[in-house]
């Protein structure tokens, strides 16, 4: 998703080949009514009508008509495009509206389907080749059983793992550039089988699972629905904690952005990606056979009493009140300077990872929420002093890896405590020689200093020239914050090191730069520009 626009979503067409139980997008037709008939589901109960939570599109669009939808909705400022329907892969033109959509300069054209079409290889190719680079697959659990037993078709499970399989086949990260998520509905059945679906989709390719709860609308407000997809939330931390341990050590993303932060196993990025995303207020809006770009307004949730003085009770997407079946609202905890801390300190004490390299990805995750917080709320007291508890214990890390000489643990741990942006290819043998070192005493007050944080370089033999400083002779560049020996030696070897050598040097947003050999280079960058600073 691109940081600024409009989010649109096309709806092509609302025939589909599946019938989930839940779903609020299909049309209604006699096949839907039979199959849920022979579920013992309900489209019509009494006098109370379970249709679609979204406007009826009877109409078909052709191809001109749904490029000219489009080339309108680029014009009113939309950035990002979703394709559903229905099942999109249903809709004849498909694959001849990705190739005219890639005219129209969106920063991002994705596509949301079941993927049974996919497990035609010919067909899964013919969409690849017409530069479909975003896709989601919507599974509704796991395993076959699970799976069938929602969508309500025998083998729709093996078809869309089957279409899986073929992306592999095809290459289609590699050889087209294709960003691959599954959408994972959260009910009853699935949600012991998170672990399960993150150990499957890693091996398949996937780059993310997005777990979404069954938002209880259109045909999901059937009571027969509610009885067989309803669980109580909090009965699933045991498989939420599994899942994310091993999402993180598989190297996959999982989103949990429908649950509020409160209630998340963990806070990370993740917890609070939803929270983030309602807070910019991006604006959406749809369109569709009927409808060429209608804005959507979301409604006004009421506030429970417990979530008063969150830090989110305007922003959060609130709990369907179907996954707190003994409607316990006080289950709910406010976000906010007071019990910030508290959180992050059970954070701390629980769930330790097995290994010292996935305790730092833990650990990794828990600073990264606490910053994203500072981003949305502001610098407050709660997220510094737990910004601070966090990188205390990754350097408890740091000195564990350094006894152990675990060279790589020992490098992602200084990247955390400072701030660095992304790794380096940085070798043992320079790991291990800094740890050898003994670092000077802190450098005393210079005319120029670079500042990152709570840590400052002293850098000599230059002069300030408007936002450079220009090297006379050979520079100089020294730790001047105090600290730990070990945390010194690692700035000296890291941070000052690779500007020894400059001819010039600057700052630039979150960069530091240095010229040499006649060029520009990044010698490092910090994740936060405001945290870097160039004092002359």
């Amino acid at each position: 998703m691109s940081d600024a626009g409009i989010n649109y979503t096309l709806f092509l067409d609302q025939r589909c080949n599946s019938y989930c139980i839940f779903c609020g997008h299909r049309l209604i037709d006699a096949a839907t009514r039979t199959a849920r008939a022979k579920a013992g589901l309900n489209v019509i109960q009494g006098e109370t009508a379970f249709g679609q939570s979204y406007p009826r599109f009877h109409q078909r669009y052709d191809l001109e008509a749904a490029v000219a939808d489009l080339r309108d909705a680029r014009a009113r400022g939309v950035t990002d495009v979703s394709i559903q329907g229905g099942e999109p892969t249903l809709w004849p033109q498909l694959p001849a509206l990705l190739k005219r959509v890639q005219d129209l300069d969106f920063a991002l054209v994705g596509m949301v389907s079941n993927g049974r079409r996919l497990a035609n290889l010919e067909f899964c190719a013919e969409l690849l080749e017409s530069g479909l680079k975003h896709l989601s697959l919507s599974f509704l659990g796991a395993t076959a059983e699970t799976h069938d037993a929602l969508s309500l078709v025998p083998g729709s499970f093996d078809e869309a793992m089957e279409g899986l399989r073929n992306l592999q086949r095809l290459q289609a990260k590699r050889s087209y550039g294709l960003v691959l998520n599954v959408n994972f509905i959260v009910s009853r059945t699935s949600a012991p089988e998170l672990p399960i679906a993150v150990e499957r989709f890693s091996e398949l390719g996937v780059d993310a699972i997005q777990a979404h709860l069954v938002q209880f609308g259109g045909l999901a407000s059937d009571p027969a629905v509610i009885e067989r997809v309803a669980f109580d939330i909090r009965g699933a931390s045991a498989p939420l904690r599994e899942a994310i341990a091993l999402a993180r050590q598989k190297g996959i993303a999982l989103h949990l952005q429908d649950l509020p932060p409160c209630l998340h196993p963990e806070l990370s990025r993740d917890a609070l990606r939803g929270i983030a995303n309602a807070m910019r207020r991006r604006p959406h809006a749809f369109g569709g056979p009927a409808q060429s770009f209608k804005p959507i307004r979301h409604a006004k949730h009421r506030i429970p009493a417990s979530c008063r003085g969150c830090w989110f009770e305007e922003d959060c997407a609130r709990l369907p009140e179907q996954y707190l079946p003994d409607g316990d609202q006080g289950a709910f905890e406010a976000l906010n300077d007071e019990s910030i801390q508290p959180r992050i300190d059970r954070q701390l004490l629980e769930g330790a990872a097995p290994s010292l390299a996935a305790e730092l990805k833990r650990l990794e995750e828990a600073l990264a929420a606490v910053e994203l917080l500072a981003e949305l709320i502001g610098p407050t007291s709660g997220l510094l002093q737990s910004q601070t508890k966090i990188r205390a214990a990754i350097f408890g890390l740091l000195k564990a890896a350094a006894r152990n000489q675990d060279y790589a643990e020992v490098y992602t741990a200084f990247r955390l405590i400072v701030g660095i942006s992304s790794p380096r290819d940085v070798s043992d043998g320079q790991v291990a020689a800094a740890l050898r070192a003994r670092p000077e005493a802190p450098a005393g007050e210079t005319g120029c200093q670079i500042t990152f944080g709570a840590g400052s370089i002293a850098i000599g033999g230059a002069r300030a020239e408007g936002d450079e400083l220009m090297v006379e002779g050979q520079l100089t560049a020294r730790v001047a914050s105090r600290g730990p020996a070990l945390l010194r030696a690692l700035q000296d070897e890291f941070l000052c090191a690779p500007l020894r050598h400059a001819q010039r040097l600057r700052v630039v947003e979150s960069r530091v730069e240095v010229f040499e050999a006649g060029r520009w280079r990044v010698a490092w960058a910090l994740r936060e520009a405001e945290h870097l600073k160039l004092d002359v």
